[in-house]
């Protein structure tokens, strides 16, 4: 079955969001069960899925912001900061 939502999302952030109310987003055949263009997502669930988890993920989506999250700095980014800010301590700046 293919639920279909007019509205833009960050889909992997809706994944993450649809895993924590166990909806898998991985189909059986391994294919992504969350797809999704500028202006529509479209989740692919299996056709016995009950009306109440319907609702679950319709809640989900609605409730979806899809500003992107903020990027994780690497150990490098941290280092090469701390590196900095070292050299202007010993600088006396």
């Amino acid at each position: 079955m293919k639920l279909t939502f007019e509205r833009q999302a960050m889909l992997s952030k809706l994944a993450d969001e649809l895993i924590l109310i166990g909806v898998d987003p991985v189909q059986t055949d391994g294919a992504s069960a969350i797809q999704g263009s500028l202006t529509e997502v479209y989740i692919f669930i299996p056709d016995d899925t009950s009306q109440v988890v319907i609702d679950r993920i319709t809640t989900v989506v609605n409730a979806h912001d899809p500003t992107p999250l903020a990027a994780v700095a690497s150990v490098e980014d941290y280092l090469i900061d701390l590196d900095y800010r070292i050299s202007k301590i010993e600088l006396g700046l």
